[in-house]
């Protein structure tokens, strides 16, 4: 059993004035560049979208594009949705669609200290500020499984906050994410 991710891409991109999922990022939609960091370092990746979203043409064919019905009742709900969709993973990373700066050695850092802390919430962080994507071990997917509203799984963490590892990386990839058009290059 092995590791899955979650990929948050259920929001309306309002910040950035349009869909941010399929704007250019370098020579592909910033979409498929996130997709590509997790795809062979993971067994599942699981893209949460809105219902009749437009893009699966993005997804590499490793990924599996999953509809939350009732994403626009906030994060958790999507949270909840994907998580349902990796339960026979041993554990999950929850990552965002708009961060494509992550370094594939954070990933593979943040899973294997998952293995190796079974009961774990790993959690990077660069600077000493928290960031993505965060590992959960299978033992938190019940109570991820029954979150609600818009703040992702802050609720789990700060329950567990004895079990939460924070993971000082050199990766400020884990703290940028993309609100509006200018930082695609930045």
């Amino acid at each position: 059993m092995q590791g899955a991710v979650v990929l948050l891409a259920a929001g309306r991109s309002k910040r950035f004035g349009s869909d941010k999922r399929f704007a250019d990022f370098g020579a592909q939609p910033l979409l498929t560049a996130t997709c590509e960091k997790y795809t062979g370092l993971v067994s599942k990746v699981v893209v949460v979208v809105r219902p009749n979203d437009v893009v699966q043409a993005l997804l590499p064919s490793q990924c599996d594009l999953v509809e939350a019905r009732d994403a626009d009742l906030g994060m958790a709900h999507s949270l909840v949705c994907g998580v349902k969709h990796a339960l026979n993973a041993a554990w999950v990373l929850i990552a965002l669609a708009d961060m494509p700066w992550i370094e594939e050695h954070t990933i593979r850092k943040v899973g294997n200290v998952l293995k190796a802390n079974p009961n774990s919430i790993v959690r990077p962080s660069h600077g000493g500020q928290p960031g993505h994507p965060v590992g959960f071990s299978r033992s938190f997917f019940v109570e991820l499984t029954q979150l609600k509203g818009d703040r992702g799984a802050h609720q789990v963490i700060e329950r567990y906050c004895d079990r939460v590892i924070d993971l000082e990386v050199e990766d400020e990839g884990v703290l940028r994410d993309i609100d509006r058009p200018e930082q695609l290059t930045g």
